[in-house]
């Protein structure tokens, strides 16, 4: 079981009329940024590799191994209304859309939470190029390298399809529900699922299952789809796995993250930490968010900061001046339109409550959301890195600190009324030449200034936008949270590099 892990690296480039410009956020990394000894290991919060080392012991089973195949239809598509810059495709669902990925001249969108569709249009015109159905509700952001598109079905399949022409290469029915969407490095495909509701153990497989693993992870080959290794894990994986320098992190939402060696799936290390979104590779450093409780009593309050886990060789590290963070309580998310309106969705999927193999217990109490639709969408305060700043959606506001000493250095308000609301007020942030793209739920696009946080231009999207943008080539691709593709051209290609949820198939939030 091998696996040909690569380092990604990448500097900061900007790709504008045919010419290549370094702006000036690049020159500052380049600068500023040593290529990174090695793999960067995870030094903050509880150790507890010895403890999930033990669960992958022969002392008990495997996760389940044996699926079955699920098979795709031809489907039609919707055409696009062109606007004024662009163009926008209603799908049929009406339901929220994952981020868009762009791979060559398409884009592959996510049919909506409620479809059982994946679509791929022309990235400028949005003519259909390909249109399946999938047999399974609510696809995920995909990932597509080296001519093929993989992507999850929350119920409850992962697919690889040629991503030309939309033919089915394999599929294989993993477990109800899957939240995460899968990742691509060195010609594998890494996914989470759980450990009851789809596949099954090998004839004479009576070995115990370990106590709290409810969850696997798994390396499958790109093309064929075969199983390389699996592992378990102690809850759904937040967003995505991560593939860096031959190295996959993960964090789950038990709070813990993980680093497993790409070729063998060997754990590693965890660290048991109140993580709350998927690792991001910047400067050499692991960095996360993380929730904490500061004070006693009514006087009590959930917090959340930046916690960055150095490389070796490289200075820094630490965490970042904190910021409250009452959407990550239960509580508070329970009274927001949010929270009805992702019942409602996971009741069309046929949930009148999150099943057993969710694990939606420690989700719950780490991130305060309690449906399947809740969990795929989340995102957390998944952390930019740019320039000098790490950035970050913060519940109401998008959030630049300064990366070396942690101190807030600019706060962008998020439009509405997050008490009622619900969720968070924007999407998670993408990187594009030297600007940061933003999503709001009140239905922009915000293009930011990394340094000075100050907006330099909003975009009128007509919907509201929750998920990442993708941005490639000075257009600007966003799902809806009514089931719309909209796409922007902004006039500036300096504005590109972002073709994915994280960036790219890796997720490691290097822009390309």
């Amino acid at each position: 079981m091998r696996l040909h892990g690569g380092a990604i690296c990448a500097l900061l480039v900007a790709c504008g009329g045919g010419e290549r410009v370094e702006t000036t956020v690049a020159r500052e990394v380049r600068e500023t940024s040593a290529e990174p000894s090695g793999p960067p290991d995870l030094t903050q919060g509880e150790d507890v590799t010895a403890e999930l080392r033990a669960k992958q012991s022969d002392r008990f089973r495997d996760p389940p191994s044996i699926f079955r195949r699920i098979e795709t239809t031809d489907v039609e598509a919707p055409t696009p209304e062109r606007t004024e810059l662009g163009y926008r495709i209603q799908l049929p669902s009406g339901a929220p859309v994952m981020t868009p990925t762009v791979y060559g001249d398409k884009v592959v969108v996510s049919g909506g939470f409620r479809s059982r569709t994946m679509y791929a249009f022309n990235t400028h015109s949005g003519e259909p190029a390909w249109a399946i159905g999938l047999g399974d509700d609510g696809p995920s952001n995909a990932a597509c390298e080296d001519e093929v598109c993989v992507f999850n079905t929350e119920s409850c399949t992962i697919f690889g399809v040629d991503a030309n022409t939309g033919r089915l290469l394999w599929s294989w029915y993993l477990g109800d529900p899957l939240m995460s969407a899968p990742s691509i490095d060195g010609g594998l495909v890494f996914a989470a699922y759980p450990a009851t509701g789809g596949g099954t153990y090998p004839a004479g497989e009576d070995r115990p299952i370990p106590e709290e693993m409810s969850h696997a992870l798994a390396a499958f080959d790109l093309h064929t789809g075969e199983l390389k290794w699996t592992r378990w894990i102690d809850a759904e994986v937040i967003s995505a796995p991560v593939a860096w320098m031959g190295k996959l992190y993960a964090t789950t939402f038990a709070g813990t993250v993980m680093r497993f060696d790409q070729q063998s799936g060997l754990l590693e290390q965890a660290r048991s930490a109140n993580a709350t979104s998927a690792p991001a590779m910047i400067d050499g450093h692991v960095v996360v968010s993380r929730r904490f409780e500061e004070g006693t009593g009514e006087q009590m309050e959930t917090r959340e900061s930046l916690m960055m886990m150095k490389a070796e060789g490289k200075p820094g590290g630490g965490e970042s001046e904190s910021r409250p963070a009452p959407y990550l309580n239960r509580e508070f998310q329970q009274r927001t339109q949010y929270d009805f309106s992702s019942s409602d969705l996971d009741a069309a999927n046929g949930f009148s409550e999150a099943p057993a193999s969710a694990n939606m217990r420690r989700a719950r109490a780490l991130i305060g959301r309690n449906t399947v639709h809740g969990l795929q969408e989340f995102q957390g305060s998944w952390v930019l890195g740019l320039g000098s700043r790490n950035i970050a959606l913060m519940g109401s506001a998008l959030v630049g600190f300064d990366r070396e000493s942690g101190r807030e250095m600019w706060a962008v308000p998020m439009p509405g009324d997050l008490a009622q609301l619900g969720g968070t007020l924007g999407s998670a942030p993408a990187s594009a030449g030297n600007r940061v793209v933003v999503g709001t739920v009140s239905g922009e696009l915000l293009i930011v200034d990394p340094d000075r946080g100050e907006v330099d231009r909003r975009l009128s999207v007509g919907a509201p936008v929750r998920t990442q943008p993708a941005v490639h080539e000075g257009w600007v691709y966003v799902g809806t949270s009514n089931g719309q593709l909209v796409a922007m051209n902004t006039g500036n290609r300096r504005l590109t590099g972002w073709t994915t949820w994280a960036a790219n198939s890796a997720r490691t939030g290097q822009p390309e």
